[in-house]
């Protein structure tokens, strides 16, 4: 690195000089801003002065800002949890907007502030991928069928099986709160595009964004048939398997019980995690335009 005249001062660990190095090859295909507010050094240390409803009032009145606020929990997304020197960030595609977002927010006085050129939103990291194809530590975009039902497992995550041929789980995990709900709702059938991480042990699909594509009936079993010969309701002979007569031993299939067809809780289209468990990339809706809505 000398020898192109650059200098490296490591902090911590040394990983900064490989995200600052990404940063100056980095040629985008998509692209925001973030307007950074430092804090004046007097305030170093102590709990930042943010009003919650100045943030509130600036996320509703911009249109090109995104992940201001997260409504499902009241919390200020714009503000770091660590104690750096950072009052808030806002992200948006619009630098005039920024500026102006930046004198909306209320609270301690802003010391400084800079406008970066950033890649948060963006998904510039998903790949499209089959099932069969994902590595370890990936972040893709994969076109699948729900092939079993969702099933929630210790800590309140949601695991649901999916298939293109070969199988993964797909799994919704806790933090994403009401996303999990929309997955509990997924029957076996039902198509969907997924974006997410791929985990290794155990391999998984961690799930960040989701497009329901197609919806199957929700068909439920309300009676067992009556037996032609005898008037009684017949039996089942197991799981996925005829009806016969407790009485005379005479067979049904399995089509002539009777169902009802409930309407589905959930609809066609994209559905995402709340603010506060959304990766920097993450593109929100929010600025998905509709060529992205309708081309994935």
């Amino acid at each position: 690195m000398s020898r192109l005249g650059a200098v490296i001062r490591k902090f911590k660990n040394g990983r900064g000089v490989i995200g600052a190095a990404a940063s100056m090859a980095w040629r985008p295909r998509d692209r925001t801003w973030e307007v950074i507010a430092y804090r004046s050094p007097s305030r170093f240390g102590t709990p930042r002065d943010i009003d919650p409803e100045s943030v509130i009032r600036m996320d509703k009145r911009t249109r090109r800002t995104f992940n201001n606020y997260d409504y499902e929990s009241n919390h200020v997304a714009i503000a770091p949890g660590s104690p750096c020197p950072i009052l808030f960030g806002i992200r948006g595609d619009s630098p005039e907007e920024l500026l102006r977002a930046r004198k909306m927010i209320r609270g301690e006085d802003q010391d400084r502030w800079l406008l970066f050129l950033t890649n948060q939103g963006t998904e510039n990291h998903i790949v499209q991928r089959s099932i069969g194809s994902l590595s370890k530590w990936e972040s893709a975009r994969v076109r699948v069928r729900v092939a079993g039902p969702p099933r929630t497992i210790p800590g309140g995550h949601v695991i649901v099986r999916v298939s293109d041929g070969h199988e993964i789980d797909a799994a919704f995990y806790e933090p994403s709160k009401g996303f999990r709900e929309v997955a509990r709702e997924l029957l076996p059938g039902d198509r969907l595009t997924l974006m997410g991480s791929v985990r290794d042990v155990p391999r998984s699909l961690n799930v960040e964004k989701m497009r329901i594509e197609r919806l199957v009936e929700d068909k439920r079993k309300v009676a067992n048939p009556v037996c032609r010969e005898c008037g009684k309701s017949m039996g089942s002979m197991g799981a996925g398997l005829s009806f016969r007569c407790k009485i005379c031993g005479a067979k049904a299939p399995r089509s002539t019980a009777k169902y009802k067809t409930v309407e589905r809780s959930i609809k066609p289209g994209w559905y995402e995690p709340p603010v506060a468990s959304r990766r920097h990339l993450h593109k929100p809706l929010r600025r998905m335009s509709r060529v992205d809505i309708d081309k994935i």
